[in-house]
């Protein structure tokens, strides 16, 4: 891509201030030597083939996707930790009583952690939508 020839091209820009006795390549040393870094990095020919190596410019689905799948695959996954649910619980909730009762159950559960709000608010959203489909149940009969 370009970030690897501009990577390349810095470190010369490095290399060749410490040699003319730069010691101390700070922000000033940087921008000067920023341009000319610019001008070996961006040539057209760089430039095109980082669009052709994303699969972008000309269009190739594959290496798209391939490119996605790896990012995917390289991404550490820590397991999610297990949430242990009240004994009790063996049936699916069918009313918005039966709703309303598991989620006090499971909002009272202490093995639950609800610091953070996210099953809190879950249960509040399941919650507001059986009533509102109770609602317009009533309302339609």
């Amino acid at each position: 891509m370009v970030f690897q020839p501009y990577k390349h091209w810095h470190v010369e820009a490095v290399d060749a201030a410490t040699r003319t006795g730069c010691t101390n390549f700070n922000k000033i040393e940087f921008l000067a030597a920023l341009e000319l870094v610019q001008f070996q990095t961006l040539k057209q020919s760089t430039i095109l083939s980082a669009w052709n190596q994303t699969g972008l410019i000309p269009w190739n689905l594959d290496i798209v996707v391939d490119q996605i799948c790896a990012q995917v695959a390289a991404q550490p996954r820590t397991p999610s930790p297990p949430i242990t649910l009240p004994l009790g619980l063996v049936e699916t909730p069918t009313t918005s009583v039966a709703l309303r009762d598991l989620a006090m159950q499971l909002i009272d559960d202490e093995k639950l952690d609800l610091n953070n709000g996210t099953i809190r608010k879950f249960l509040k959203g399941s919650l507001k939508q059986a009533e509102a489909g109770n609602l317009a149940l009533n309302h339609l009969s």
